[in-house]
């Protein structure tokens, strides 16, 4: 398929001429590639219609990765705005009003928990069709914990209890069903091991929970890995569960 910018950016030309999968692929793709993450998520959604209730290997990890480039702009965008009232007080010839700031933030939180809200929809209608696919199942278990971790993050009190208890649950489900059914060193499973490990420091203040799970995958696929053959998304994985790891091991020691 031959590149048009004006294919990637209109609409129109997506709503009336565009109905092949194969042609959906290649926009979001190339809209990733460009960093055209608005654009990316609107095909993303219009494959989604076609697809129906199956989608390939592939087309799960574009629809994580268009959604979760969507999200990152509400997520950040928040990010800066609580890291410009910290800097209260310092001389800002240019300072916003706080209560601008603090009405921006709340938008952003509430923007972030629909988007969430609206992923989580998603994902369970493609988990009421999957049958006898058990690598399926744990990637939409793990990304839908990946939402209700992010939805957990902007709110408190009860909601923030019940949203961490979504997510830590379905974490759970995803990690024990990587335990039984895949490698240590498979992508998904260190993928999961990974945002679990996370979510279980940040969010729940269970850092010794962290650690063990994050050293028990790391040990195992390292010592399974085929070092000749090169992945590197497994090295990606392995090299960020390794810096948690130290991290954490040096917090650990100072706790104690």
């Amino acid at each position: 398929m031959k590149w048009n910018r004006t294919l990637l950016t209109s609409q129109e030309v997506i709503l009336k001429t565009l109905y092949k999968i194969e042609e959906l692929e290649y926009l979001i793709k190339t809209c990733l590639n460009f960093e055209m993450i608005d654009e990316s998520f609107f095909y993303i959604l219009k494959l989604l219609e076609l697809e129906g209730p199956y989608l390939s290997v592939e087309e799960r990890n574009l629809l994580m990765k268009t959604a979760k480039g969507k999200l990152s702009k509400l997520r950040n965008a928040r990010k800066n705005l609580l890291d410009y009232e910290q800097i209260e007080g310092e001389i800002n010839f240019y300072s916003i009003p706080k209560n601008f700031v603090d009405s921006e933030i709340s938008l952003l939180e509430e923007s972030i928990k629909s988007f969430c809200c609206n992923i989580v929809e998603k994902i369970e209608k493609l988990e009421m069709n999957i049958k006898d696919d058990t690598v399926a199942e744990i990637f939409f278990k793990k990304l839908k914990a990946d939402y209700f971790r992010y939805y957990a993050e902007v709110c408190e009190g009860a909601e923030f209890n019940e949203f961490v208890e979504l997510a830590r649950e379905n974490y759970q489900n995803a990690y024990e069903k990587c335990l039984i059914n895949l490698e240590p060193q498979n992508p998904l499973t260190l993928s999961v091991a990974l945002n679990y490990s996370v979510f279980l420091y940040f969010l729940m203040d269970e850092l010794i929970q962290a650690c063990n799970i994050s050293e028990k995958i790391y040990r195992q696929a390292v010592i399974n890995l085929n070092t000749e053959e090169k992945n590197p998304e497994v090295d990606a994985l392995l090299k960020s569960i390794e810096e948690n790891l130290t991290l954490w091991k040096i917090e650990a020691i100072d706790v104690n």
